[in-house]
């Protein structure tokens, strides 16, 4: 059969306190002997000598005490050690004899009288001082064997109890709580020197200051900025319309007022009935001045739109490609040829012929808008020296810009090394709090175990309490 011990294991698994069992066995042997009815402790006790004023009463759950008449074993009677005189006084009616003796107990010895030895019948118990070994026996003498599981029940509960009483210290949470309060610690002193370095210095909130006010200076001179830049763009914009729209419609203008010009020089060449006069020489003759007017005519249409001496170099060609001082010579040549076409026809007005009037008309108007296209190219280039004002005021406004943002870049490495500063704290701070964090989580899943444990052991417990109680009632017979 199994040991004590084995069999409080095999109830409650683990337990290794084999002092605590040795306790516990015999704790339970003694509660058992106490609950046990006398009918079962008469049927299993042991009888020893008993030497009078000398046996002692521990140890023994005593049930007779026999004297010797040297016939018989006469019972002896239990009295109070108060009344020890009364058994000695033959005349006291409670006067022990032989045949009726008479036992006390007194300074845990077992006293008979009349005086002499006699037997002692009784059910021994146990004390811690001699517990019982539960790793080395399987019964116990003097005890009923029907009844000894109830001692090992009782030994399992206790078992139990202890088992459910280590759940509430456990070392090793305890230390991993004393480990999350360490790493807590540790990250409230990063903390504090986070404070120290911002917002108790000032420094950090000073620097974000200084890095915004320089940004709203820039947002300022980039508004000046951008004001002068627009005032560029319109006045190039009129320069535009001053240099192509105007000028291009008194180029029509010059190019009709030319052409007729042209036509009417044409027709003192062609009508000789009405242009001639009767003088050959001066309105028919390649010298003639009429000749050398349309001559010098031509020349002007040429110049002005005749691809002469290329497309893109003569007038409107030129202006077309915004080159002015091409214009503006070639506008210069047309004038002389128009001043030589004029005095030409001096000589040929003295004639009289009405008709030198619309060529001279012509003419003058074609000077007329020669004379608006280049008011209308200086204003343009005008227009063009005010733009070329306004992007350099601009420019400067950037250049500003550039100081301003050059300050705030300063401020920023400033920020930034501070924020580096601040960074590598927070890292620290989160590399202490999860390890805390791990302490945390090693913490709840070993309470977690000893919970379902914990659990496990009262249900046991209820069990074996519930079984054991029931064992006591059924050897008391109830």
């Amino acid at each position: 059969m199994a040991t004590f011990s084995a069999q409080v294991v095999d109830l409650v698994g683990t337990f290794s306190d084999e002092t605590a069992l040795d306790s516990f066995i015999t704790e339970g042997a003694n509660e058992v002997i106490n609950a046990m009815p006398r009918s079962v402790m008469e049927r299993v006790a042991e009888e020893t000598t008993v030497v009078d004023g000398t046996t002692t009463s521990e140890g023994h759950k005593i049930l007779h005490v026999l004297r010797n008449d040297s016939t018989i074993d006469q019972p002896c009677r239990l009295v109070l050690a108060r009344d020890r005189g009364r058994i000695q006084d033959s005349s006291d009616m409670h006067f022990a004899t032989t045949s009726d003796p008479a036992y006390y107990i007194q300074d845990g010895k077992i006293n008979i009288f009349p005086n002499g030895n006699g037997l002692m019948v009784s059910m021994p118990t146990y004390n811690q001082g001699s517990a019982l070994d539960a790793s080395a026996i399987s019964t116990i003498t003097n005890f009923p064997n029907e009844y000894e599981y109830l001692v090992t029940l009782y030994a399992a509960i206790k078992a139990l109890q202890q088992l459910m009483n280590n759940k509430h210290g456990n070392s090793d949470i305890t230390t991993a709580l004393t480990a999350i309060k360490a790493e807590v610690g540790l990250a409230k002193v990063e903390v504090a020197e986070i404070a120290s370095q911002t917002d108790n210095s000032g420094e950090f909130e000073t620097a974000c200051d200084a890095i915004k006010t320089e940004l709203n200076k820039v947002d300022n001179i980039i508004e000046e900025a951008s004001t002068e830049f627009d005032k560029t763009d319109a006045l190039l914009d009129l320069g535009e319309v001053d240099s192509q729209a105007e000028v291009a419609t008194a180029y029509g203008l010059l190019i009709t007022a030319v052409a007729q010009a042209a036509t009417a020089a044409d027709k003192f060449i062609l009508a000789d009935t009405d242009s001639v006069f009767g003088d050959e020489d001066t309105f028919l003759t390649a010298n003639s001045q009429l000749t050398r007017v349309k001559d010098a005519v031509d020349k002007v249409s040429d110049i002005v739109n005749g691809n002469q001496p290329s497309a893109t170099t003569d007038a409107f060609g030129a202006q077309a490609a915004e080159d002015t001082e091409l214009v503006q010579s070639a506008l210069s040549i047309a004038s002389v040829e128009l001043q030589r076409a004029q005095m030409h026809l001096q000589e040929w007005t003295s004639i009289g012929d009405m008709r030198v009037k619309e060529v001279n008309t012509a003419l003058a108007e074609a000077d007329g808008q020669i004379k608006v296209v280049q008011t209308h190219l200086q204003q343009a280039q005008a227009k063009r020296e005010e733009s070329q004002a306004r992007i350099s005021a601009g420019n400067a406004y950037l250049q500003e810009a550039q100081g301003y943002i050059a300050q705030a870049n300063g401020y920023a490495t400033e920020v930034n090394a501070r924020s580096s500063f601040v960074g590598a704290k927070f890292n620290a701070i989160q590399g202490y709090l999860n390890t805390a964090q791990g302490y945390a989580a090693e913490a709840q899943t070993r309470l977690a175990v000893d919970t379902a444990e914990y659990g496990w052991y009262q249900s046991q417990q209820a069990k074996l309490q519930s079984d054991y109680d029931r064992g006591i009632q059924i050897m008391r017979g109830g």
